[in-house]
């Protein structure tokens, strides 16, 4: 592109000089000036090109995101730590880390990491800047590898509180919520899931949760962090669901029963109500096999229907079908209200072959706009989960 240039302007002065003698005069020092700058352009950008990039020799890091999980203020500083392995034929340093926060300070040794050996980069957060959730990063600099590896440090404060009473108004006894119930978000079958809360102890004794605890669900384990709420503190309640012993998938209102008791060894029950949505884990599909996988494809997906007598029972009709090759299974198919009955003439389909699902929405004691929704589950891995939402006019 520069030689163009050098090209066309040449041009340019050719031309002037013929229609005016006295700048031709000139045109022979001009002519070598761009000689000489052609010249010169094209031996630097030649020797750029000819330059190469330095091979990058990164460090294996066992997790590129750690997460300090939910914490209190209280609890101070919060250390983790980062380990690399030098998966190459050479000794490589840790020269630099750079931080997007200054809540984050990180140790780590300057000597250099033999090959199959492992760097540690611990990283100390200091709970001074923020609250709530966050995710900082961290850029890792060696000396095999100038442009840097990316780690991720996430978790979510719990910041102190000024006035107890204000903020823990949900009373189970002495132990006390911010609000009622709790809402544990999604779960998922392939795991475990763990959701942290914070309670206030406004007793004059501390508490724990009894050795034995008969009212608890198989899914469902509940603990103190740190075993006990001190008197007039606060502590970290866990409660981890497992979504596979769970059996069932769908939201779900649900309320546990929880046994605590006192230093004296009083015991009361606490019931926490709570929200949850569980979910069939899959791996994430290659896009060789979208096609081969089960696929669920609703014929409607909003059903309008528009005016209807209040009291009156409406029936409608949707089709299904299996897009993909493998044997589509429905798991469940729900709908959000009593008032809403669906039936489904084939749970399992092959590929290609085609369902029909049949709605039946009771009216009665309802009045105006009204919204309804319908939840297929399936073996789907792509969208495992699709609504159906049904929306009607009551006069």
């Amino acid at each position: 592109m520069m030689l163009n240039f050098f090209r066309a302007n040449y041009i340019i002065v050719d031309r002037v000089a013929y229609f005016f003698p006295l700048f031709a005069l000139m045109k022979r020092k001009i002519t070598l000036f761009f000689v000489f700058s052609s010249a010169l352009f094209t031996l630097f950008s030649g020797g750029l090109l000819a330059q190469e990039a330095p091979e990058r020799l990164p460090l294996f890091w066992e997790k590129q995101v750690l997460s300090l999980g939910t914490f209190l203020a209280e609890e101070g500083p919060q250390v983790l730590t980062f380990y690399g392995l030098n998966q190459h034929d050479q000794a490589i340093a840790l020269e630099e880390v750079v931080s997007d926060c200054a809540c984050l300070q990180v140790r780590f040794a300057r000597d250099s990491v033999a090959p199959s050996k492992i760097a540690a980069l611990e990283v100390t957060y200091t709970p001074d800047y923020q609250v709530g959730s966050f995710m900082h990063q961290l850029l890792v600099k060696t000396s095999a590898d100038a442009e840097g590896d990316t780690l991720y440090v996430q978790g979510r404060l719990v910041p102190l509180v000024s006035n107890a009473e204000e903020v823990y108004r949900a009373r189970q006894g002495e132990l006390a919520f911010r609000s009622l119930p709790l809402n544990l978000g999604r779960v998922f079958t392939h795991e475990p899931t763990e959701y942290r809360v914070d309670v206030h102890n406004f007793g004059k004794s501390a508490l724990m949760l009894s050795e034995v605890q008969p009212l608890l669900p198989e899914f469902l384990q509940v603990r103190i962090v740190g075993d006990t709420v001190a008197a007039a503190s606060r502590a970290l309640l866990a409660i981890a669901y497992d979504g596979a012993m769970r059996n069932d998938l769908g939201q779900f209102s649900e309320q546990v029963a929880v046994l605590i008791r006192d230093e004296t060894g009083q015991q009361d029950t606490l019931r926490i109500p709570y929200l949850v949505t569980v979910l069939e884990y899959f791996e994430p599909v290659p896009s060789s096999m979208q096609d081969i996988v089960p696929r669920l494809l609703l014929s409607e997906t909003a059903v309008d229907l528009r005016q209807v007598r209040a009291g009156s029972i409406v029936e409608r009709e949707l089709e299904f079908e299996n897009v993909g090759q493998e044997e589509l299974v429905l798991r469940k198919v729900m709908a959000n209200c009593t008032c809403l009955e669906v039936e489904v003439d084939e749970m399992i389909l092959a590929g290609g072959q085609k369902g029909r699902l049949k709605l039946r929405f009771d009216t009665s004691g309802r009045k105006g706009i009204d919204h309804k929704e319908i939840y297929v589950f399936s073996n789907d891995p792509i969208r495992p989960v699709q609504t159906i939402r049904i929306k009607s006019s009551l006069q």
